[in-house]
């Protein structure tokens, strides 16, 4: 309770703390996020690397903005801002942001860029929304689809495998017979995965446990009461909760010898046995600083741009949390594995992303060629549409 007030204080501190110092004639963008965390930071990394490469920020403005404190540019204005996990202030930030009159909404996570959307979608002049590391657009109410969606809105998404990650569980266990997993109804990508993880385990022939959870005092009660059911792995879904709670869950399922399978490769580095799943988070920052760059230079209109997608898959494994929880992993899945961690060791290339050397024309000319394959047609809308009214939508 404390910590929510100390955070809400904080941010409105942040938000409000010298506005006029922003220049009249710049565009202000504002960067929030639900907390801070590898995957999130990544993409807004490539948000700004990609300002910098443009040359729309200085290299003395980059090292401000990636310092998270606000820059007020020639060229233009940026806030960053972290919600902390907390769903309640995630409201606030956006809130004060509008109250700002940011031009442009840059949410990071599903979550934010639910709540961007619905508390734009009624105001005549709303800022433009260019969402990232969103794993359930369309389940979130954000858009039906690519193309069918509110005029200022679009962005990327990561297409999460769900299936493939779950299917890895009969890779190390020909023999399962029973899997775990959790289901936060007010997190769409939560309910999205387990909804799909249940699906893949029919499809297996392997009956799926879900276990609800609302905060995060519930994961502990949550994987307690499936390991009492006799799964005989845990498969993470996308929340909050799980997010800061992997460490706790992961302590649990090694003293039962349970294997747990993250939903993100870099899971694989705070303990899960296997960490899979979309390993493209700074391309989905670059994409949205493509997206945003080419709107403020009058190059794309957001209302006729459609929702990327970034279906990807890629595989950590921790052998280091195998060999402490007494779990042998099979030849199959190590063969599958694309960086391993032994002897608190990792194989991964740890190299900060970048985005590649070109000069300007070259990168300019490539980026707004990838911009054009997003162009909703009227012919994609119609098919679009078609598909919904087929399915109900």
């Amino acid at each position: 309770m404390y910590t929510r007030i100390l955070i809400g204080l904080l941010i409105a501190a942040l938000l409000m703390a010298a506005p006029a110092l922003a220049h009249d004639d710049a565009p202000t963008v504002a960067i929030p996020s639900l907390g801070s965390v590898a995957r999130i930071n990544l993409a807004m990394q490539a948000i700004l690397d990609t300002l910098r490469a443009y040359e729309i920020i200085s290299e003395e403005e980059y090292a401000i903005a990636m310092s998270g404190e606000e820059v007020m540019g020639e060229n233009i204005n940026i806030i960053t801002a972290f919600a902390g996990f907390d769903l309640p202030t995630a409201n606030i930030l956006v809130e004060q942001l509008l109250d700002r009159g940011v031009d442009y909404i840059l949410p990071i996570s599903t979550t934010m860029a639910q709540i961007a959307t619905s508390l734009t979608q009624d105001l005549e002049q709303p800022p433009f929304i260019l969402f990232s590391i969103v794993t359930a657009p369309y389940v979130a109410g954000i858009a039906q689809s690519p193309c069918i969606k509110p005029a200022h809105v679009s962005g990327t998404h990561l297409a999460v495998p769900y299936d493939k990650i779950a299917q890895l569980t009969q890779v190390q266990d020909p023999n399962i017979q029973s899997i775990g997993t959790f289901v936060n109804a007010a997190i769409p990508s939560s309910v999205l995965g387990a909804e799909t993880i249940v699906e893949t385990g029919e499809a297996m022939g392997v009956h799926v446990e879900v276990a609800s959870i609302v905060m995060m005092s519930d994961l502990a009660v949550a994987v307690d009461q499936l390991i009492d059911h006799g799964v005989e792995a845990l498969v993470l879904v996308p929340d909050p909760n799980i997010v800061r709670g992997v460490p706790a869950i992961v302590e649990i399922a090694m003293d039962n010898s349970v294997p747990v399978f993250g939903y993100a490769p870099a899971m694989a580095y705070e303990g899960a046995i296997v960490g899979a799943g979309v390993v493209d988070h700074y391309r989905e920052g670059a994409i949205v600083g493509k997206m945003l760059i080419a709107h403020m230079n009058g190059q794309v209109d957001i209302s006729k741009l459609a929702i990327n997608s970034l279906p990807s898959l890629g595989i950590g494994i921790n052998l280091d949390t195998a060999k402490e929880s007494a779990i042998a992993l099979s030849d199959e899945l190590l063969a599958l594995a694309d960086f391993i961690i032994e002897d608190g060791e990792s194989s991964e290339d740890l190299t900060m992303p970048s985005l590649p050397e070109m000069p300007l024309d070259e990168r300019r000319e490539a980026d707004l060629a990838f911009l054009a394959g997003l162009e909703c047609r009227p012919e994609r809308i119609a098919e679009e549409q078609a598909a919904l009214d087929a399915a109900g939508g």
